[in-house]
C-alpha cells in the first residue's frame, strides 16, 4: 500500500502513548488516533502526583538501575505537566535499557510532544536502529519528515511502516483531514477509505468519510458510513449528533 502523499506542513502530536517497556497501542475509543494518553499504557494517574513524585524519586535512589521506576516517574511528571522533567526520566530509562526500541520511540514522542522535533527524531532513529519493525518510530520520522517539507522522505517512512506492519489508520485519516482543511475532498474520501481498509474496527475513518459524502450531499452514503462507525463504537458521541443532524427526507404530500 503506497501513500499517496500530501504537499503541506504537518505538526501536531498524533501518537503520544508512554508505551513503556515493549506494549502496543491500540486505537483509542473516542479521541484521535492513539490517544487514550500515556497513563493506559503504563499505570493509572496517582490521587496525590506530587507525593507519587516523591516516592518515585526515592525508588530510584534505592535502586539506580530500577528501569520501570523513571518511566513511572516519567508519567507522572507528564500528569504534572512537566514534560521536559518527564523526557529526563525517560532518558534515564534509554540510558540503562539503550536496546529497548519502545523506550526510545516514547523518548521521541514525549519530545515531539513539546516541539523538540530534533530530539524527537534522534531518538526515533535510535528506536529503529534498535528494531526497524518498530512502525511507530518509522511514523514518528515521517512527521518530522512531514514538519520538515521533506515529502519524499516522509513517504518513504511512511511506506516503511507499513512495510513492517503497522497500522496505519490514525495517520491515514489525520492525512485525510488535513486535505479536508485544504478543501481536496477528493484526497481525504481516499485517505479516509484507506483509515478504513486498514483499520476496520476504528470508528474514525467512518465518521470522517461520512463528513465528505455529507459535503458532496450524499445524505445516504454518509448516514450508512455513520451507522458503520456506531456499529464499531456505540458509544460515539461524535457520530450519533451527526447522525441525529442529518437532513431528514421530506414526507410526501398526500394532497
Amino acid at each position: 500500500m503506497k501513500i499517496r502523499f500530501l504537499a503541506t506542513t504537518i505538526s501536531g502530536v498524533l501518537v503520544l502513548s508512554l508505551a513503556g517497556c515493549g506494549s502496543q497501542p491500540t486505537p483509542s475509543a473516542e479521541g484521535g488516533g492513539y490517544l487514550q494518553g500515556a497513563v493506559e499504557h503504563y499505570q493509572q494517574v496517582p490521587d496525590n502526583l506530587e507525593q507519587a513524585a516523591r516516592d518515585g524519586e526515592t525508588a530510584v535512589l534505592d535502586d539506580p538501575t530500577n528501569t520501570n521506576g523513571y518511566v513511572a516517574l516519567a508519567n507522572t511528571f507528564l500528569h504534572l505537566r512537566q514534560p521536559m522533567v518527564a523526557a529526563w526520566e525517560l532518558k534515564t530509562a534509554t540510558n540503562l535499557k539503550p536496546h529497548d526500541s519502545m523506550l526510545w520511540n516514547d523518548l521521541g514522542m514525549l519530545y515531539w510532544s513539546v516541539g523538540q522535533s530534533k530530539l524527537a527524531n534522534a531518538a526515533w532513529r535510535q528506536a529503529v536502529k534498535q528494531n526497524a519493525g518498530n512502525w511507530m518510530a518509522w511514523d514518528g520520522l515521517a512527521k518530522v519528515a512531514m514538519s520538515q517539507a521533506h515529502w519524499s522522505l516522509a513517504t518513504a517512512d511512511l511506506d516503511q511502516s507499513l512495510l513492517v506492519g503497522g497500522s496505519q489508520g490514525p495517520t491515514l485519516d489525520f492525512l485525510g483531514q488535513e486535505a479536508m482543511s485544504l478543501g481536496d475532498w477528493q484526497s481525504a474520501a481516499t485517505y479516509f477509505q484507506d483509515t478504513i481498509q486498514t483499520t476496520p474496527q476504528w470508528w474514525q475513518g467512518y465518521y470522517d468519510l461520512a463528513r465528505v459524502d455529507l459535503h458532496w450531499g450524499e445524505i445516504n452514503l454518509a448516514e450508512s458510513n455513520l451507522h458503520a462507525a456506531l456499529n464499531v463504537y456505540p458509544g460515539s458521541g461524535k457520530s450519533w449528533l451527526l447522525l441525529q443532524s442529518l437532513p431528514q427526507p421530506v414526507a410526501a404530500n398526500g394532497n
